[in-house]
C-alpha cells in the first residue's frame, strides 16, 4: 500500500497520521525537535525496508537555532563517524518509523489552555540588571504576592534606597508599579507587574499535577483533565483541586511555577 494523496489519513496504533500535515520527530529519532511534514506512507510489500511498522517518508525543516544546528551536526557527525555539516544532513525523503513522529495536531487537542497571572519583577542597581518570573493561576494570589514584594522593597530595600537620590519619580496604576531615579532611569529602576496570558498544559503536565496530588484526590469520570469531586472530608471545600472549592475552585487558585534569573 502506498499512500500519497494531500490529506490522505492513516491510521496506526491508535494515531492518525495524515498526508500534508505538520509533524514534530520525537526523542526515538537523531532528527528529534524538528519539524516537518508526512510525504508518503507505505506498507506491506510496499514499504523500502524491513520494519514490522510502516513507513513514514518525510520531509523536514533545517534548524533555525545555532545551537539547534550544532546539536544536528554532532548527532551526525558521532553516528557516521565522521564531520557532518548541515548541508551534509538529508532532510528531505527521510524514513521514519510511526513512533519517531508525532502529528502536531494530536498535540493540540490533548492540549488544555488556562487563563494565568505573570508577577514579574525587573530592576537596575547602578547597570545590574535582573529580573524574577513567578506564575499563579488567580489574580487575587498574584496581586497579594504583588504588594508583599512591594512592602519588602519600599520598607527595606531597593525602593527606599531610591527614596534618597535625588530625581526619584514613580508610577503606578492597576497591577503595575514602577518607579526610576531620573536621569539615568535605564541604570537605576525598580518595576513589578501583574499582566495576564495564557498557559497551554501538556497532557504530561496535567499527570504531573496530579501525581503531586494528595491521596485522597478522587477524579472526576469521562474528563481528561479532572478536577477532585472530594466531598467527604471536612477540609474539601478549602483544597484548589476540589471541583466545588469555595470561591472560583479548582486550578483557579494554585500557584505552580517560578522561574528565576
Amino acid at each position: 500500500m502506498i499512500i500519497k494523496e494531500y490529506g490522505t489519513e492513516f491510521e496506526y496504533n491508535g494515531t492518525t497520521y495524515v498526508i500534508g500535515e505538520p509533524i514534530i520527530c520525537t526523542s526515538e529519532s537523531e532528527y528529534e525537535g524538528l519539524l516537518g511534514i508526512i510525504t508518503e506512507i507505505r506498507d506491506g510489500s510496499d514499504k523500502d525496508t524491513e520494519n514490522e511498522t510502516p513507513d513514514l517518508y518525510c520531509e523536514f525543516e533545517a534548524p533555525v537555532l545555532p545551537c539547534d544546528i550544532t546539536a544536528l551536526e554532532k548527532i551526525f557527525s558521532d553516528l557516521y563517524d565522521e564531520p557532518k555539516k548541515l548541508e551534509d544532513i538529508t532532510l528531505d525523503s527521510v524514513i521514519m518509523a510511526p513512533d519517531m513522529v508525532r502529528p502536531l495536531a494530536e498535540l493540540e487537542r490533548e492540549t488544555k489552555t488556562e487563563t494565568v497571572y505573570i508577577l514579574k519583577e525587573e530592576w537596575a542597581k547602578d547597570n545590574d540588571y535582573g529580573e524574577k518570573i513567578t506564575v499563579f493561576t488567580d489574580k487575587a494570589s498574584a496581586k497579594i504576592e504583588m504588594v508583599k514584594q512591594l512592602q519588602e522593597e519600599i520598607s527595606d530595600g531597593y525602593i527606599a534606597e531610591m527614596k534618597e537620590m535625588e530625581g526619584f519619580c514613580e508610577e503606578s496604576y492597576d497591577g503595575y508599579y514602577e518607579c526610576f531615579v531620573e536621569p539615568q532611569a535605564e541604570a537605576n529602576h525598580y518595576s513589578i507587574s501583574v499582566v495576564m496570558n495564557e498557559i497551554k498544559m501538556s497532557e504530561r503536565f496535567i499527570k504531573n499535577i496530579k501525581k503531586d496530588s494528595p491521596g485522597c484526590f478522587t477524579p472526576e469520570p469521562n474528563n481528561p483533565y479532572p478536577l477532585c469531586i472530594g466531598g467527604k472530608d471536612e477540609n474539601c471545600e478549602d483544597c484548589c483541586l476540589y471541583i466545588n472549592m469555595k470561591g472560583e475552585g479548582g486550578l483557579d487558585n494554585c500557584m505552580f511555577v517560578i522561574k528565576e534569573k
